[in-house]
């Protein structure tokens, strides 16, 4: 339930009664945890110290502010970074910030 309640709130418009939301979305998001489960095992961000996140994410902003869908995408072809995306996605506002303000992350160019 909280993973459904997190990505409702990191919506850019968050749903007025998110649990019908969640009910609604199910099944999406039942896949989206157990992602998530994989990657906490396979890389465990949470063990991770604040300056090597704040690295990441810079790294992250510096290709996003730049527009280019090509450099994105090519963020993403390194597994390590794809899945600390996904994680941080829910786990740090930072990111979910740069997420509602740069659309080119919520085009999907990044696939």
């Amino acid at each position: 339930m909280q993973f459904g309640l997190k990505k409702t709130a990191s919506l850019p418009k968050p749903p007025e009664l998110p649990i019908k939301w969640i009910e609604a979305h199910f099944e999406e998001l039942h896949g989206q945890w157990l992602e998530t489960l994989t990657q906490k095992l396979k890389y465990n961000f949470e063990a991770f110290s604040e300056p090597q996140h704040q690295m990441w994410y810079g790294q992250l902003k510096v290709v996003v502010e730049a527009g280019n869908g090509t450099s994105l995408r090519q963020f993403f072809k390194d597994d390590f970074y794809e899945c600390w995306f996904n994680w941080a996605k829910s786990a740090r506002a930072d990111v979910r910030e740069l997420l509602v303000n740069n659309p080119i992350l919520l085009e999907g160019n990044y696939g």
